[in-house]
């Protein structure tokens, strides 16, 4: 035990004084050869970098849609469908800190995030941080959780599936009492640049709802893929202001519905060892190293690494489209009222500004193209 736990801190001070630079956007898939299990782990820099640079979400928030992309990313890599991975969080609560939480991820592991905030939360961060503010004496302004090592407890390892937001902000006091939402949606990546849907693939939407459940986004997501898939699964998330990071195994249904004993025994060493991983470690090591550190002793058989891109999906386009769904007379009261009709994008925070002479050609021609007059973020 003494030297277990000697070499798990000796990982973890590694880590904390040893970033790895070439792990930007990656995601690495492999499989326990032998076991029927499989794993990934990702690391979001630039990807994750996009969407900090698009809104100012406060820390605790910040950790969350940080660990709630690169969830996305790893349940999306184990999917085989031409389509969209939808997670999302929705509170019961109009007055939760996080009302809404969305992330999409596509088959080419391109995604966006969003995430609405309460009413107490929709000021600025430097408020939220402000000496005898509501993160007051716990991270400095610009930190998110993780920023600063996150201690091992007495057994070497986060506490819980993921430790990632200040103590006093877990799931619960974030969202309360809510959803968690999974929807496939394999028509969403086939549109064209007017928003349009194309002939799609012949498969159907899909989505499951359960309730939000568990301390942390980790425990939330390994509880709905055990109710809604019936998968043994584990996930270790972690977030800062520069990455997003994870790691995921899943036990796999064996021949006939049941695993052997060896690769029932594999499952729970490989769940042991996953077990240790820290935050420290997820933040800082390439993907292949930190596989290599925890399942060095397996037999492992290695895929592709595959890249992650940020892309919204959002056009001018598919905004005039949502307008002339609005109708002319709505239209042209708020041009009439304001002066022009301004549509932002939730997830890039690209404003669409339509003046009177754009809401004219936009109801005079519905297919003629439209000029781009007026895009900003």
């Amino acid at each position: 035990m003494l030297l277990r736990r000697s070499i798990i801190l000796a990982r973890l001070f590694a880590a904390i004084f040893q970033r790895e630079p070439a792990l930007a956007d990656v995601l690495l898939p492999f499989v326990f050869e032998g076991a029927d299990v499989r794993g990934a782990v990702v690391s979001l820099d630039t990807t994750w970098g996009e969407v900090l640079a698009r809104h100012a979400y406060p820390p605790p928030v910040r950790a969350l849609l940080g660990e709630a992309m690169a969830a996305s990313a790893l349940l999306a890599s184990t999917l085989k469908f031409d389509g969209t991975l939808i997670l999302q969080t929705q509170a019961e609560e109009r007055e939760a800190p996080v009302r809404l939480m969305v992330v999409e991820c596509n088959a080419d592991l391109s995604l966006r995030a969003t995430a609405k905030l309460g009413a107490q939360w929709q000021k600025t961060p430097e408020a939220i941080n402000a000496p005898g503010g509501q993160n007051a004496g716990h991270a400095q302004p610009g930190r998110a959780a993780h920023d600063a090592p996150n201690p091992p407890s007495a057994q070497g390892k986060l506490d819980g599936p993921a430790a990632s937001v200040f103590a006093e902000h877990t799931l619960a006091s974030l969202v309360g009492d809510g959803k968690l939402v999974i929807t496939l949606d394999p028509r969403a990546a086939n549109t064209d640049r007017h928003g349009r849907r194309g002939t799609g693939t012949g498969q159907a939407a899909y989505q499951g709802v359960v309730p939000l459940e568990g301390t942390h986004l980790a425990a939330a997501l390994e509880n709905y893929m055990l109710r809604s898939e019936q998968l043994d699964t584990r996930i270790f998330l972690a977030a800062d202001g520069t990455r997003a990071a994870g790691l995921l195994i899943q036990r796999l249904p064996g021949e006939g519905g049941h695993a052997t004993p060896a690769a029932a025994s594999k499952w729970a060493d490989a769940g042991v060892l996953a077990a240790t991983i820290t935050a420290a470690e997820l933040l800082s090591l390439a993907p292949r190293e930190v596989m290599r550190r925890l399942f060095h002793e397996f037999d492992l058989r290695v895929f592709t690494e595959r890249r992650a891109t940020f892309k919204c999906t959002c056009s001018r386009e598919r905004v005039a489209g949502m307008l002339r769904a609005l109708g002319r007379d709505e239209v042209d009261d708020i041009v009439s009222e304001q002066g022009a009709v301004s549509v932002n994008c939730e997830f890039c925070n690209l404003a669409y500004n339509f003046d009177a002479v754009d809401a004219a050609h936009l109801f005079a021609d519905p297919l003629a193209p439209l000029v781009a007059a007026s895009v900003r973020h």
